[in-house]
């Protein structure tokens, strides 16, 4: 009898142990590389007359991370709430008072939310309740283009038309597939934008992450019941820099350094312009430039600096050359003189003002000129083996020479040489309605080169091309600073992306091959 009470207590123990055991993934099997799924929802997604609701339970395929969990549920209105896990199921607990007023609610949850080996969730749920007779049921869809597979995506619904004042109506994830889902909308003309991370302010974002923009004006839900199948092109940041620092070579001359890293050759300016006369050793000088990012023109914040005092005895350089279809370009380490005229010093060799030309036969005078204070072009190189540059006539604005007395830079075509048999063209259609010119972008995939042309008569042809791998798109050329180059749209202002178009599958071009009928639609 005593073995037996004995033992009660021990069996006790371990039901009591085992019923309060950690929850975890089961050991064994193939490896789990999927994400959680919601599998039902209760109250039902869409509920209408709600009145007095204490909880939301939300039940997955799988047991899930507690620590996932509560970061990734947003309600909005705000009002109190806490959250449990019990094993495969999600309760959100909110408090007594809400949900007995007329108003909608929307419950966000997001993709964050995992299981125990870490995998997250394929796309993120929106989940809308209602205290009234009354849920609107008009939704916008569509998707990103040109996203990274392993970076974290969101999408901002404005109200249109955009003002200063204007704040996002709705902000949503986009799900592995890059696709985005605004549903439950009232009638209204509306906005969409883009952003790579999580959208705070667009207006200031856009600086400095990759971003998107509707291509249309705006959507307009007033008589459609849905909009689907937006697609956003996903771009690089309309980067505006700052000027961080300058560092000196002498009292002429510096490079200033942008606030991301770039750096530019600046050239002190007049204090005096019309008479040419310099500022002067503990000046403060304040400047600012103008400059080019891929969508827009812009002027650098003003920057103020006090001139030193530098002697400068180090002699310029030449960094490198480059051979293209304009002639010889010649890049100096430093602004240098200009080359003086043979008629301002009779005395000197003429060979002391000349730049010359070697070929198999002859020397001869070439012509030349300045492309800017560090920089010149040589042309007419037909026939030539080399160029020939003496030093004395290359000095820097305070008369320091070029170390070597002769400097001999070979001429070699070769490596321009395409043989054309291995060219090969395309051609195609394109479908489209507006009134703006239609540019097309073929990208060798191999070697990353990019090649034009435009659309003619709803027609286009690419001739010429080497033969490899391509990708072709299409869009509307808006773009000011570079016509060839996408426009992704301004916030401030407003200015829409251009609409696009990309073909499906990737195009072999191939040697003396004529392809046709590559045709694409832009809406």
């Amino acid at each position: 009898m005593l073995s037996v009470l004995y033992k009660i207590p021990k069996l006790f123990l371990l039901i009591v142990f085992l019923g309060c055991a950690a929850q975890g993934p089961a050991s064994g099997g193939p490896e789990d590389l999927e994400g959680p799924e919601i599998i039902n929802i209760f109250p039902q997604n869409g509920t209408k007359n709600l009145n007095n609701l204490d909880k939301i339970e939300i039940l997955f395929n799988e047991l899930i991370d507690p620590l996932s969990v509560p970061a990734a549920i947003k309600i909005n209105p705000s009002i109190d709430y806490k959250v449990k896990t019990r094993g495969k199921k999600i309760i959100i607990i909110l408090k007594e008072s809400i949900l007995i007023d007329k108003n909608i609610y929307r419950i966000n949850i997001s993709k964050t939310i995992r299981d125990y080996r870490g995998n997250g969730m394929k796309s993120p749920l929106n989940i809308v309740y209602s205290t009234k007779n009354y849920i609107p049921q008009k939704y916008i869809s569509g998707s990103f283009f040109n996203i990274d597979n392993k970076a974290f995506y969101t999408a901002g619904l404005y109200h249109f038309p955009i003002s200063d004042s204007s704040k996002p109506k709705l902000i949503v994830e986009v799900n592995d597939d890059g696709k985005f889902l605004f549903n439950y909308l009232e009638s209204g003309l509306y906005s969409i934008v883009g952003m790579e991370g999580k959208l705070t302010n667009f207006k200031e974002q856009i600086r400095y992450q990759n971003y998107g923009m509707l291509s249309s004006q705006y959507l307009d839900l007033t008589d459609n019941e849905f909009l689907d199948n937006e697609v956003i092109y996903i771009d690089k940041p309309i980067e505006n820099q700052k000027i961080k620092s300058i560092d000196f070579f002498n009292m002429q001359y510096g490079k200033l350094k942008f606030d991301n890293g770039d750096f530019e050759n600046y050239i002190i300016p007049w204090k005096d312009k019309i008479n040419k006369l310099p500022y002067k050793v503990g000046d403060t000088i304040s400047i600012n430039i103008e400059r080019s990012n891929h969508l827009e023109t812009y002027y650098t914040p003003d920057y103020k600096f006090i001139l030193p005092e530098i002697n400068d005895t180090i002699s310029p350089k030449i960094l490198s050359t480059e051979l293209n279809e304009m002639g010889l370009d010649i890049y100096f380490s430093e602004p240098i003189q200009k080359w003086k005229n043979i008629l301002e010093s009779e005395s000197m060799a003429v060979s002391n003002y000349k730049i010359w030309g070697i070929t198999q036969n002859d020397t001869l005078s070439l012509e030349y000129y300045f492309l800017d204070p560090m920089s010149l072009r040589i042309s007419m190189l037909d026939s030539l083996t080399q160029v020939q540059l003496f030093n004395y006539n290359i000095k820097d604005i305070y008369e320091n020479e070029l170390l070597d007395s002769l400097v001999i830079v070979p001429i070699n075509y070769t490596n321009d040489i395409i043989n054309e048999e291995d060219l090969g063209s395309i051609m195609g259609e394109i479908t489209y309605s507006g009134n703006e010119k239609i540019v097309l972008n073929i990208e060798n995939i191999k070697s990353k080169l990019n090649y034009y042309t435009t659309m003619e008569n709803n027609q286009y042809q690419f001739n010429n091309l080497p033969s490899g791998q391509y990708i072709l798109w299409a869009y509307e050329s808006l773009n000011s600073i570079d016509s060839n180059r996408y426009f992704s749209g301004t916030w401030d202002p407003y200015k829409r992306s251009a609409k696009f178009s990309v073909y499906p599958d990737t195009i072999e071009v191939r040697a003396r091959w004529i392809i046709e009928g590559l045709s694409m639609e832009i809406n």
